[in-house]
């Protein structure tokens, strides 16, 4: 009668192990890929951050799971607040109309500061409030000099990458 509690109990084990490993299994197992949409406030720091600008209040912040956001036209956007989501929504191309992202951002630190590496020159250097600057195809790309911002606006395509 022992032998067979015993037996009962091991192949009790054995079975919760045969049907974790099959739940594992099909858990690890990739799942279709599902067409993401095209970020339009998200800028990334050459480490690979992700970030964006809020076309409503024009905050800059990190992507997080939690970030709320609207699709307009295919399109995802961020909002600093889930407060940005409505007059966002409402019209979407009133707060696109002029809406830019930084184009050249190298890193932001801890307390929020911004380092660019100009596009011409490979410099990189602190965003200041008068740092110079040219908007390119909904991006703002910032500058060391007025000749490298100069050389870039004559061909920006030579120096931003797609």
């Amino acid at each position: 009668m022992h032998k067979s509690i015993i037996a009962a109990i091991a192949l009790s084990f054995v079975l919760s192990g045969v049907i974790y490993a099959q739940h594992n299994q099909t858990a690890a197992t990739p799942k279709p890929i599902v067409q993401a949409l095209e970020a339009g406030n998200v800028w990334t720091t050459e480490d690979g951050t992700a970030y964006f600008t809020c076309p409503v209040m024009g905050s800059e912040e990190r992507v997080a799971d939690a970030t709320s956001y609207s699709d307009a036209e295919s399109v995802r956007y961020y909002h600093c607040y889930p407060g940005c989501q409505a007059p966002f929504r409402a019209d979407p191309d009133k707060w696109l109309k002029d809406f830019v992202i930084p184009g050249n951002i190298a890193s932001v630190d801890s307390l929020g500061y911004k380092q660019f590496r100009d596009p011409v020159t490979k410099q990189t250097a602190l965003l200041e409030e008068n740092t110079l600057s040219f908007d390119y195809q909904g991006r703002i790309f910032f500058f060391a000099s007025d000749s490298a911002r100069k050389m870039f606006s004559q061909a920006p395509d030579k120096y931003v990458k797609p």
